[in-house]
């Protein structure tokens, strides 16, 4: 007991003289001294690669320039993600105009040519158009990771990390999560603490993931053309915030803060070839595709006839003048009598009251309910609504308009505020089933799932509501 109380003491005098904990003291005089040894008894043989790693680590993952570099490359992919995917989604949505147009003079009239064109077409083509930004994203992230420069990344962000009360293994999981949250779920195995691994479980949802790709793209190609880049990067990094202060808030309300080393062999660094390349980024497409066949075209049948049903009210092509006025104009929201009173028209009028504090129209509300499943079939649920209005337009279809009217209307705040909120509000099924099963709790669970929405709900209305006062 003397021997303990001892040792308590030195640790509190220790902890008081440095700014790091004194196991991370520790560990860096246990690896100084290895690295000393090294160098006074091991003799290189052949070309010095370690040193070329160590050269470009001195810089790469410096401790002032190390986050600069690492946010500039992370631009620097988002800037040609859109600069060279822009002419590829501009020829697919040609090349989906072209077939719905073909097909609706093809076809007999009829509910079978009004399922393909009104359902199909415009919800999997939402999304499909996009399919390019996704692939290029895929490929610079692979190549990163191939280089073996995003493991570097875990050592950059780790001294930040630990100051959120995270396990420096929490970073892996979070990596993962940049793909999809549910293997994230699921690497969170590796964290041998019960209760750092709950903490890391309920972050996780925060870490944007590439089913939200696509709604971004769409708001962002819409509303935000000068400034693509930079809004993209300002949500992947709300997202990274969010994370490090619900860390920091659940780790002193929930959870004894308890710190590990992070100890991780860093590999060389390696020219990735073309192959292990696009092998990497097919694999990671593949499953994006499967997507696009499985439940977002399911999903855009049930949206589809949702808003196409009860047939007893036939769409005459007469416009009724809807009693909501904008907040910040005169000119009544225009609706098509069919699309209005149909059955997902009447549930997003339902839930309508509660996201327009957000700046959210009811079709943007429901699109909000129906990405429960996966995050894409927002982008599907807006092509099939809004397109009963316009026609079929893939990318921001029903959101038209110079820059000035667009900017005058609120329509720029109305996007940032509904990318946030999808940014931040429940994760989809798969990754609340996943979180259910490793956390052992479905409490943990349905916590998760509230306090998420939750904040995404404040922030956005903060933005919203915040940001009209200026605009």
């Amino acid at each position: 007991m003397e021997l303990e109380e001892k040792a308590r003491t030195s640790i509190a005098h220790i902890d008081n003289l440095f700014t790091e904990s004194t196991s991370d003291l520790i560990t860096d005089d246990k690896y100084g001294f290895i690295e000393g040894a090294l160098i006074e008894t091991l003799v290189q043989g052949g070309q010095k690669k370690h040193d070329i790693s160590r050269r470009i680590d001195n810089v790469l993952t410096h401790n002032v320039f190390s986050l600069p570099l690492f946010f500039s490359i992370i631009l620097l992919v988002f800037y040609f993600t859109f600069s060279i995917g822009g002419y590829p989604v501009a020829w697919l949505e040609s090349l989906f105009d072209l077939a719905n147009g073909g097909l609706a003079r093809l076809l007999p009239e009829g509910i079978f040519r009004d399922l393909v064109t009104q359902g199909i077409i415009p919800g999997v083509g939402a999304v499909a158009v996009f399919l390019p930004n996704i692939i290029i994203l895929f490929l610079f992230i692979s190549f990163l990771e191939d280089t073996g420069y995003m493991a570097r990344t875990a050592f950059i962000v780790d001294r930040i990390m630990h100051r959120a009360g995270l396990h420096g293994k929490s970073f892996i999981p979070l990596l993962i999560g940049f793909g999809c949250n549910v293997p994230a779920i699921m690497a969170t195995r590796t964290i041998e603490d019960r209760r750092n691994r709950l903490l890391t479980m309920s972050i996780i949802p925060f870490v944007s993931c590439s089913a939200r790709l696509p709604v971004y793209v769409l708001f962002i190609s819409a509303f935000f053309s000068s400034w693509k880049p930079l809004v993209l990067f300002s949500l992947y990094l709300t997202g990274i915030i969010m994370a490090w202060l619900t860390a920091i808030l659940f780790g002193k309300l929930l959870f004894n803060k308890t710190e590990t080393p992070f100890v991780m062999e860093l590999p060389p660094y390696r020219l990735p070839t073309p192959k292990a390349i696009f092998q990497h980024m097919w694999f990671k497409t593949w499953y994006f595709i499967k997507k696009m066949g499985g439940v977002i075209l399911f999903a855009s049948v049930i949206i589809w006839a949702l808003g196409y049903f009860p047939t007893g009210i036939e769409y005459s092509g007469k416009i009724t003048e809807h009693e909501e006025v904008i907040p910040d104009g005169n000119v009544p929201v225009r609706e098509p009598v069919q699309i209005e009173n149909s059955y997902i028209g009447r549930l997003g009028k339902w839930i309508h009251p509660i996201f327009k504090p957000l700046g959210f129209d009811w079709k943007m509300s429901v699109s909000i309910l129906t990405g429960l499943p996966a995050k894409e079939i927002i982008v599907s649920t807006l092509g099939v609504l809004y397109q009963a209005d316009d026609g079929f337009e893939a990318k921001g279809n029903a959101f038209k308009g110079s820059e000035e009217e667009i900017f005058k209307d609120r329509s720029m705040l109305r996007a940032f505020s509904f990318m946030i909120f999808t940014l931040l509000y429940f994760p989809c099924i798969g990754t609340l089933a996943v979180m259910r099963k490793e956390s052992g709790s479905l409490r943990w669970t349905l916590l998760t799932l509230g306090y998420t929405t939750l904040v995404a709900w404040i922030t956005s209305f903060l933005i919203f509501q915040g940001g009209s006062i200026f605009v």
